[in-house]
């Protein structure tokens, strides 16, 4: 998975190869514990957290690994 079309990240996440997503899954619920004041949407294809209209933190499920 390279880039996703899902419209949120319930969406990714779905897409997501089974091999990857309790990581995925676990690296979210963190961003959501810890970033308060940010806002969970999707933008080029991957889950980021934007604070003041600025996307500042993303992840996504790449073929060889995941990035944060």
């Amino acid at each position: 998975m390279v880039q996703s079309n899902a419209e949120d990240v319930d969406g990714y996440l779905a897409e997501v190869p089974a091999p990857r997503q309790e990581a995925l899954r676990r690296l979210r619920e963190l961003c959501r514990e810890e970033l308060a004041g940010f806002t969970e949407s999707m933008a080029y294809g991957m889950p980021v957290y934007e604070r003041d209209g600025s996307a500042e933190i993303a992840f996504a499920g790449q073929k060889q690994y995941i990035s944060f």
